[in-house]
């Protein structure tokens, strides 16, 4: 093999094989800049969001049987817990026709588990299922929940949508409650916000 041959095959290794490892790695420096890049992202930065752990929504009806205002942390990409506050003051008319108020005070404490989110690049759209504890506190009789102070009892089975770096997040969900070892069917609808 002669001189001129033998670079000809050395280039064409170059070209085949190595080039292309350059480029791709040349290119996986600049794909992953550091987080202060100057550059927007509709210049080329592809640095990757940050996860948003914490997220705040109004739940209607739902667990904690009220509206109520919610502060979720996730643990872990597939498990959330979450505290939430809810007050509704009622009235109404009895069957004497008499105006009647009640009101209704309630706190749920739930562990959610999404069991198909368990990396960073997960789907935004979410089985949720979870269960909890429900400190609440009726006036009076209100439709299938009686008169009632204490702890109950939730759980939770729906579909949320929330971006895994965060943004708005929706929430609609079948929330079982027992309260006075009494059994109701319930259900509620979310919207909020994912930091």
């Amino acid at each position: 093999m002669n001189s001129k041959t033998t670079c000809i095959f050395l280039a064409l290794l170059i070209g085949i094989f190595i080039a292309p490892i350059c480029a791709r790695a040349q290119f996986q420096t600049l794909a992953y800049r550091a987080p202060s890049s100057p550059f927007p992202a509709y210049l080329g930065d592809t640095t990757p969001a940050a996860k948003a752990w914490n997220s705040i929504y109004l739940e209607v009806a739902g667990s904690a049987i009220a509206d109520a205002l919610n502060y979720e942390r996730l643990l872990t990409n597939s498990f959330g817990l979450r505290v939430g506050f809810g007050y509704a003051p009622l009235s109404g008319t009895n069957s004497k026709g008499t105006t009647v108020h009640a009101s209704i005070t309630s706190a749920p404490l739930t562990l959610s588990w999404f069991p198909f989110s368990d990396s960073d690049t997960a789907s935004s759209d979410k089985l949720e299922i979870g269960a909890g504890a429900l400190y609440a506190n009726l006036s009076r009789k209100l439709g299938p929940f009686a008169e009632f102070n204490g702890i109950g009892y939730t759980g939770i089975i729906g579909y949320r949508y929330q971006p895994w770096d965060g943004g708005f997040l929706f929430r609609i969900a079948f929330t079982p409650i027992i309260l006075a070892g009494n059994f109701q069917a319930y259900g509620g609808i979310s919207f909020g916000y994912a930091f």
